[in-house]
């Protein structure tokens, strides 16, 4: 398998998604066709789409806890007996710490941050500005659409008319052409 693509692009999309937005607002945003274009798109760049946890994983990873290259020791442990759904007490004794918020205060000062929707750690985390800029970008997106839909209504009235003389009208191309 490649390795995955990080651009500024995916980037962009896998912290929109972290942060909450739904692939269809997010599509939007960006100016994707639909949510099957991002898909794709992503797919180029070596990131596939877990439904069951609704975000974009590398490919080459299969649909397991992200271990970090730079602690794979206690934290590849650690993440993987989460991922096997193992509980918090049982993991944080059997990595020699004496309760579940030692583990946690750990896996934090190694990058990790913990995903409720994953049920397990991930590494790194979204910046409240990150989040505040793709807030203002779908703000603006559903602005321009909505001031591109009154501008279509305003041409409402005459569609009527010409949907009313539609038969007239096809008579009349007819004829001249």
């Amino acid at each position: 398998m490649k390795a995955p693509i990080y651009e500024r692009q995916v980037q962009k999309v896998l912290a929109a998604i972290a942060s909450g937005i739904t692939k269809k607002d997010l599509a939007n945003m960006l100016g994707y066709t639909n949510i099957k274009s991002l898909d794709n798109y992503m797919r180029r760049k070596n990131f596939s789409w877990d439904g069951r946890k609704g975000v974009y994983y590398p490919t080459a990873e299969k649909q397991t806890a992200p271990i970090s290259p730079q602690h794979p020791g206690k934290c590849a442990q650690i993440l993987t007996k989460f991922a096997e759904g193992s509980d918090p007490k049982k993991i944080a004794k059997e990595n020699g710490f004496n309760c579940h918020l030692e583990l946690a205060g750990y896996m934090k000062k190694q990058g990790y941050s913990w995903d409720s929707k994953a049920r397990n750690y991930t590494l790194g985390c979204i910046s409240e500005e990150t989040v505040r800029l793709l807030n203002e970008k779908i703000v603006e997106s559903e602005r321009k659409r909505d001031s591109d839909l009154g501008e279509l209504l305003t041409f409402l009235p005459l569609l009527k008319i010409l949907r009313q003389k539609e038969q007239k009208l096809m008579e009349l191309l007819e004829k001249g052409g």
